[in-house]
């Protein structure tokens, strides 16, 4: 069961652009930086730093209890505000006037857009005027390029609007720590890293949107930022295209061909945002011991700090990338070798600045989150990728660099090296070991099924080096006909893939669903069409996430053991205390017709959520017996939901899309 269809577009329409807006827009304005010549390496430098400003203000803005919209707004400013002046002034202003004189600086830039947006205009139309026409094969690798990002976007985000419910048991809590930030509530239920939950918040503060339904878009979003992060770094690690377009369409569209969980791409999952920085984190720290530019350095630093920022697990993989990275220039000539000495500065000092919250929460006495110590961990369902699939990706990238230690210094240090397929040979080397080695040493769950994650980046990486590679050993014959054998040979492994898997939407609902999209959908409805703080809802323990912030929750056992008729409303009791009436206007009793469950949940939950039914339907029976029936508020496929009013309240219409 969906939800109406507006909501949906309208809901991710105000995420993709506050998003665009606050990773990609303003940081072109607001970052203390340079900017490189490539247009994509600015955008992930830049969105890179922008993360880390964002989370490190919402650890600071939700512990001094003044998180919100407008403190997000008034840091982003802030930043613009406080950056050098790119114009040196022969004048110096005392500190106390140089804040004035920004602020006057910004406004007269304000008041001047219109004629520099008409002269940027004028420019590019005299540029465009002499600029020799597009190649028609770079015509063909940018409408690839676009149609297999845009297919394996739709296999990600046909889930969230084919369904309301958001996969995984952990999405609850996802919920409830997002929420809780916004609460002003850090380290909810134990200290873990809240920088994936922050980033969260203010997504659904900037946009005000949902955060229901902003949540169960941004996971699968999460998902093509992955896709989008293996297509840039193999572009820019290879300069062609078509490595990149083949890169994608094996991560993004035949995932059973690598060694991934891909359903994860689909959920509320911290992991996934974290690893779309581990291969962008082998490209920018490759490229900052290249270019004598700082503002490279800054963004590899910018992504290491993220990930630690974000997920142990994700932090693990980048730190692995960036020690790849490290490998393939230091054994490589080129290297700026007294860069190293920036990187010991800086590095503590960024680590420092990751470990700092967590060290802050542990000290103040919050214990460890369950989540940091066993992360939890579901069975992989589909079946195991081919062997065959990292064999040809080895072979693929030491033929690349095979064919670079021939012909060095052809041009570019960047691209034409032996250093960057140097650099993915050691990242896959590194990821088959840890996936093979470690969860042996280890006997770790957690390592088990969440190493192939690191390993499936490798291999498509490696599998776009790999046709780069056919493409420069085949060029002494010709460009043209290199191109076209490289582009055969790639149709052939594509052939193959495709017989073995076919792209099809990531439907999790159908292994790892925890509630059913009822329940979803009426907590949607409840949260859009009352005030906040102004109900009660009354259900299965999943509910929490969901109400916390909107409004409350109290789970089925706790309401049948404290909660009596004291009148015409109801009261709060407890043994040895005078009863307290509940403060709500309404309450909603959410009843299953029947337990939806996932199998991979079903052992642990249907006996729980089964007494839990019990004894709620016990509760509203004897209510109806003594005060009549209960008006109903959604009634589903699978669910049901009765509303009790407080007495002198008037109705709320029953929710949009329900049966």
């Amino acid at each position: 069961m969906p939800l109406p269809l507006p909501i949906d577009i309208e809901t991710l329409v105000r995420i993709v652009a506050v998003g665009v807006l606050v990773l990609y827009v303003w940081p072109r304005y607001a970052l203390v930086t340079g900017r490189p010549e490539n247009g994509w390496d600015a955008a992930v430098g830049n969105a890179a730093q922008m993360m880390v400003v964002l989370i490190l203000t919402g650890y600071a803005t939700a512990a001094l209890h003044a998180f919100g919209w407008l403190s997000l707004v008034a840091v982003l400013l802030a930043l613009r505000l406080v950056r050098p002046s790119q114009n040196a002034s022969e004048y110096q202003l005392r500190p106390s006037m140089r804040l004035a004189a920004r602020l006057l600086e910004e406004l007269d830039r304000l008041g001047g857009w219109p004629s520099r947006a008409w002269a940027a205009l004028r420019a590019r139309h005299r540029r465009n005027a002499v600029r020799r026409p597009i190649p028609p094969a770079a015509v063909l690798g940018g409408c690839a390029a676009v149609a297999v990002f845009g297919v394996a976007a739709w296999m990600r985000l046909a889930v969230p609007f084919a369904h309301a419910a958001i996969p995984f048991a952990d999405s609850s809590q996802t919920l409830a720590l997002t929420q809780g930030i916004q609460q002003q509530h850090l380290f909810l239920g134990g200290v873990y890293p809240q920088g994936f939950y922050i980033l969260i918040a203010d997504m659904v503060r900037l946009s005000a949107a949902n955060p229901v339904v902003a949540a169960k878009f941004l996971g699968p979003l999460n998902g093509v930022l992955l896709v989008a992060s293996v297509g840039f770094a193999t572009y820019r690690s290879t300069g062609r295209v078509a490595p990149a377009v083949l890169a994608m369409l094996v991560y993004g569209t035949l995932p059973r061909l690598l060694p991934y969980d891909s359903l994860r791409q689909v959920g509320l999952d911290a992991e996934s945002l974290g690893n779309a920085l581990v291969l962008p984190t082998l490209w920018f720290v490759y490229a900052a011991w290249r270019r004598p530019e700082a503002w490279w350095r800054i963004s590899a630093l910018a992504l290491i700090t993220a990930a630690a920022l974000i997920q142990p697990l994700a932090a693990i993989n980048v730190v692995l990338a960036a020690i790849a990275a490290t490998v393939g220039a230091w054994l490589t000539p080129g290297t700026l070798y007294h860069h190293l000495r920036w990187l010991v500065h800086w590095l503590p000092r960024a680590l420092l600045v990751a470990v700092t919250p967590i060290a802050i929460g542990i000290a103040a006495g919050i214990s460890l989150q369950a989540q940091s110590a066993a992360s939890p961990v579901v069975a992989q369902h589909q079946p195991s990728p081919p062997e065959l699939v990292p064999i040809v990706a080895a072979a693929g990238v030491l033929l690349l660099l095979l064919v670079r230690l021939r012909t060095p210094g052809r041009g570019d240090p960047l691209h034409d090296g032996a250093g960057l397929p140097l650099a993915g040979l050691t990242l896959l080397a590194a990821a088959l070991a840890v996936q093979h080695a470690l969860p042996a040493w280890f006997d770790s769950r957690v390592l088990e099924n969440r190493s192939g994650e690191l390993v499936a980046l490798a291999e498509a990486l490696c599998l776009g080096l790999g046709l780069a590679g056919i493409w420069e050993a085949l060029s002494s014959i010709g460009e043209r006909t290199a191109e076209w054998l490289a582009l055969a040979a790639a149709l052939a492994a594509l052939g193959y893939g495709w017989a073995v898997s076919s792209p099809a939407p990531l439907d999790a609902l159908s292994q790892y669903r925890w509630v059913p999209d009822d329940y979803v959908a009426a907590f949607v409805g409840i949260g859009s069409s009352l005030p906040r703080k102004s109900w009660l809802a009354v259900g299965d323990e999943s509910g929490f996430g969901y109400a916390y912030g909107q409004g409350f929750f109290m789970s089925a056992t706790d309401f049948s053991a404290h909660v009596r008729a004291a009148g015409r409303w109801l009261a709060f009791t407890v043994p040895g205390h005078s009863p307290n009436l509940l403060p709500e206007t309404r309450i909603f009793f959410f009843v299953d017709k029947r337990i939806v469950v996932g199998p991979a949940y079903r052992r642990g939950a249907v006996p729980r959520r089964t007494r839990q039914q019990a004894s709620l339907r016990s509760w509203l029976a004897a209510w109806q017996r003594s005060h009549g029936p209960l008006p109903i508020y959604f009634d589903g496929p699978d669910l049901i939901v009765y509303e009790m009013v407080r007495p002198g309240t008037a109705p709320v219409p029953a929710v949009e899309g329900a049966p």
